[in-house]
C-alpha cells in the first residue's frame, strides 16, 4: 500500500512485508494544531526509521486526523516522522516536569 502510494521506494520495498506501527493522533482543530507525543512514542519513532536503500522489519507512522467530527475533517500520514523532524517539517517540543519532594 505505501509503495503504491509513493511513500516508500518501490525498488527497495516492493517485496517486503514490514510490521507497521501506526499511532493515530487526533485534534478538533486544524492540521496545524499541535498534538501530543509521549517519550515512548518518540523513542519508537527514532528506532523504527526506514531508509531509502535498505528495507527494515518495522515502520513507525503517525496518522494525523484533524478537525475531528467537523465537516472539514481530514487526515495526513507522516511516514518516518524522525526524518521529518530532521528536515524541520515537524517540530517536537519537550514539556517535562521534574518533581522533587520537599
Amino acid at each position: 500500500m505505501f509503495v503504491f502510494a509513493g511513500y516508500l521506494a518501490s525498488e527497495v520495498w516492493a517485496n517486503c512485508t514490514p510490521t507497521y506501527f501506526i499511532e493515530v493522533k487526533t485534534t478538533l482543530g486544524t492540521l496545524d494544531t499541535p498534538f501530543l507525543c509521549t517519550q515512548g512514542q518518540y523513542d519508537k519513532m527514532e528506532r523504527m526509521r526506514p531508509t531509502a536503500t535498505v528495507a527494515s522489519d518495522e515502520i513507525y507512522i503517525v496518522a494525523r486526523v484533524f478537525q475531528l467530527g467537523h465537516s472539514g475533517m481530514g487526515w495526513k500520514l507522516y511516514l518516518d516522522p524522525a526524518e521529518l523532524r530532521r528536515r524541520r517539517e515537524l517540530s517536537f517540543k519537550a514539556d517535562v516536569y521534574e518533581v522533587t519532594p520537599l
